[in-house]
């Protein structure tokens, strides 16, 4: 700071011509401002005073709650990157969403495994969603529920239970994998008489195909979890009309216990007791070790 005897164009002060805008401001060191206090209106309509440099962020942190101000801003920064990233996609509640959907789904809870039921219950508006997007997907980086149209409650179950196991950091502190790999290695050594996989479950389990495609036999849809799981299991190789590609399985190791625990949740929110039992008799160790990491979660 420069006292106005000591004004010189060009040393102390810019240069400046005839009609310019420009102007001077004097300088302090921050050390002046150190220690000092704003005034801040609480909910009690009374006037309080916080450090002059604390953040909005901080205040909200401080006087609103850490939980709420987390959800604030994350809910926040979504908006924003779904803005960015999803041109013509609304992000949701979950009462937002349409109604004939969440009658559909809550429908399906009254008739859902209790632990499921009671776990879905708990988390399913804790999550945002976009409703007719273009596919199934739970969205780690938005932390958001993708719905298609024409998606079936179910869907919407497989989803939570990804969302699920980011939350509460299932598949890492389980072992699924170990147990998928046993229930498979037992698979192979029963149907070594009837030639293969395929050939093992039209023996045992007939009711499960629809019908013969060019691509081998189609699963009817109710079974497309134990479809998916063996998708995975063999890099695709098995696919009885439901799973994913053998780029999806080879980008991430962790990807068939996340998608055997999400099918998992599917099955028991359908609680349909022919699919269960025939799921515990393909994959009993999984079926026992996500049971174990369900009763966790209660």
């Amino acid at each position: 700071m420069f006292e106005r005897k000591d004004y010189q164009i060009g040393v102390t002060a810019p240069p400046m011509h005839p009609h310019c805008r420009s102007t001077t401001v004097p300088y302090f060191d921050d050390t002046l401002t150190q220690k000092e206090q704003r005034a801040a209106r609480g909910e009690d309509g009374k006037t309080h005073y916080v450090p002059a440099d604390m953040t909005y962020k901080q205040w909200y942190e401080k006087y609103v709650g850490a939980d709420e101000s987390d959800r604030f801003f994350r809910r926040m920064n979504i908006k924003k990157k779904i803005k960015e990233i999803a041109a013509g996609e609304k992000l949701s509640s979950y009462k937002e969403l349409p109604k004939t959907f969440r009658e559909g789904f809550e429908r399906g809870l009254e008739y859902a495994n209790p632990m499921v039921r009671k776990i879905l219950k708990k988390e399913m508006g804790n999550v945002d969603y976009i409703f007719h997007a273009k596919t199934n997907a739970y969205r780690k980086d938005y932390s958001c529920i993708k719905l298609k149209g024409d998606a079936l409650p179910h869907v919407m179950a497989h989803e939570l239970f990804h969302r699920i196991d980011d939350v509460y950091n299932v598949t890492n502190q389980h072992d699924f994998r170990k147990g998928l790999q046993k229930d498979f290695d037992n698979v192979l050594k029963k149907c070594v008489r009837d030639g293969g996989i395929e050939e093992y479950l039209l023996r045992k389990y007939p009711y499960m195909f629809e019908r013969r495609t060019a691509k081998g036999w189609k699963a009817f849809e109710k079974y497309r979890g134990i479809s998916d799981i063996f998708s995975g299991l063999t890099m695709d190789k098995l696919n009885f009309g439901f799973g994913h590609d053998r780029e999806y399985w080879l980008g991430n190791r962790n990807k068939l216990p996340k998608e055997a625990w999400a099918q998992y949740g599917s099955i028991l929110y359908r609680n349909d007791e022919e699919v269960i039992e025939m799921f515990k008799e393909l994959f009993p160790n999984f079926y026992e070790s996500a049971t174990i990491a369900l009763k966790e979660l209660m």
